[in-house]
C-alpha cells in the first residue's frame, strides 16, 4: 500500500470516527429531549443513564424508527454532523500570506539565517576566501 493511498485510508478513517462519536451525542440529545417530554419533572439521573442505555441496547431499531417518522431533528442533525465531519477533515488548502511560511515564520519568531537562506545561488554565490580574495585582486590590478 503506498503512501497515498494510507493517507486516505487514514482521513476515511477519522471522519467516520467522528461521524460516530457526534451520531451517538446526536441520538443521546434526541432521547435526552423524549425523556424531558415523556417524564417532565420526575426525572432522575438514574432514570436518565437507564433510558440511554436502553437506547443504545436497541440502537439499529431505535435509528430505524427515527428514520421512518421522518424525525426532522434526526434527519437535519445526521446531515449535519455528516458535513461537519467532511468539512472538519477536508485537508490541508493552498496557503497564502505569511501562511505559506512555516519553517522560516515571520510573526513573532527570530532565528539565525542559515546558509541555505543565504546562498540561494539567484542573489549570492557561496565562494572561498581565497577566492573572494584573488577576484579583488585582479579587479584592482585592472
Amino acid at each position: 500500500m503506498n503512501d497515498t493511498a494510507k493517507a486516505v485510508l487514514k482521513k476515511l478513517t477519522w471522519i467516520l470516527i467522528t461521524f460516530i462519536f457526534l451520531e451517538a451525542i446526536l441520538l443521546m440529545a434526541l432521547e435526552a429531549m423524549f425523556i424531558l417530554s415523556e417524564y417532565k419533572l420526575d426525572i432522575t439521573g438514574d432514570l436518565v443513564i437507564q433510558e440511554i442505555s436502553a437506547m443504545f441496547q436497541k440502537l439499529p431499531t431505535i435509528i430505524q424508527s427515527y428514520w421512518q417518522e421522518k424525525n426532522p431533528f434526526f434527519i437535519l442533525g445526521t446531515a449535519a454532523i455528516f458535513i461537519y465531519s467532511l468539512v472538519l477533515h477536508k485537508g490541508k488548502s493552498k496557503k497564502e500570506g505569511w501562511d505559506t511560511e512555516n519553517k522560516n515564520a515571520y510573526h513573532g519568531s527570530a532565528r539565525w539565517g542559515t546558509s541555505t537562506d543565504i546562498f540561494d545561488k539567484k542573489n549570492f554565490q557561496k565562494q572561498s576566501k581565497r577566492g573572494i580574495q584573488s577576484e579583488f585582486m585582479k579587479s584592482v590590478k585592472q
